[in-house]
């Protein structure tokens, strides 16, 4: 895309410069193409562009990844964001987790935490667990594969 800028200036009675409409339109013109740029995704340099280049993307592990319902999950977190306030988010459909518990990342970005399948998780359908922080949910995939509860067996011979 080539954007072509005419500037003309015009001499007052003082003796000072002002500016035209035409080079005033292409001023606006440019700022507002500036602005647009981190809407379509274009990093802009001097607003995180190269720490955007340089940050590690962000990733969750979960151990297990089966078992039942009420079972205890280990999930941790890396490039999470140092020392930020961490929602941990649970649900049946990845697209759409709601939060479910609370955490805090270390200085280099990392989360640790433990937390429950819920008792209303379905059996053989996955339960995605997710960390949100800035404004950014990273999800541990695959989800975790609920299964039944092995049944105990009764007393008798």
């Amino acid at each position: 895309m080539e954007l072509e800028l005419t500037a003309q200036t015009h001499q007052t009675h003082a003796g000072g410069n002002t500016m035209s409409l035409q080079k005033r339109s292409a001023a606006v013109l440019l700022a507002f193409s500036l602005a647009a740029l981190p809407l379509i995704g274009l990093p802009v340099l001097g607003q995180g562009a190269a720490a955007a280049q340089s940050a590690p993307a962000a990733k969750v592990n979960m151990q297990p990844g089966a078992g039942s319902a009420g079972s205890t999950v280990r999930l941790s977190g890396t490039g999470i964001g140092s020392n930020s306030d961490v929602q941990i988010m649970g649900g049946q459909d990845e697209r759409h987790l709601a939060p479910i518990g609370t955490a805090k990342s270390d200085a280099r970005g990392g989360v640790k935490a433990q937390v429950q399948v819920p008792g209303n998780a379905r059996n053989g359908k996955p339960y995605f667990f997710g960390l949100r922080a800035n404004d950014t949910t990273t999800v541990a995939t695959p989800g975790f594969n609920v299964r039944p509860q092995a049944t105990q067996p009764r007393g008798g011979a």
